[in-house]
């Protein structure tokens, strides 16, 4: 897999292009309209916003399925202090959990790099 750094393409129209098995890290999309694209097994982790597939927003369904999975997460947008100093407390306890299960694995784990 080759590196490429920053390589400017705004206003640029591509056609028919494949990105078959290709990874872009840091890429932004703002603005940008793909039509007509398989996103087959697509994977997209990122900042969401103003995203619409076939027409439909996106965000609120991801977020509803986030705090679904995650049991606490709204509270980390809360505006009241007793609701956040809860959502800290509750970050606290998963961060000694992370520890946890990181101090029981070998020491070459914790300084390996995952792609």
């Amino acid at each position: 897999m080759s590196n490429e750094r920053s390589q400017e393409a705004s206003t640029t129209r591509l056609e028919d292009a494949d990105f078959s098995g290709v990874r872009l890290h840091g890429p932004n999309f703002e603005n940008t309209v793909i039509t007509d694209g398989w996103f087959l097994n697509a994977d997209f982790s990122g900042d969401v916003g103003g995203l619409r597939v076939n027409g439909v927003e996106v965000l609120p369904l991801i977020e509803a399925e986030l705090n679904r999975r995650w049991p606490g997460r709204a509270s980390l947008r809360a505006t009241d202090p007793k609701v956040l100093t809860q959502a800290w407390s509750m970050l606290e306890g998963i961060w000694l959990s992370t520890i946890s299960r990181a101090g029981a694995l070998p020491e070459t784990w914790l300084h390996e790099a995952r792609q």
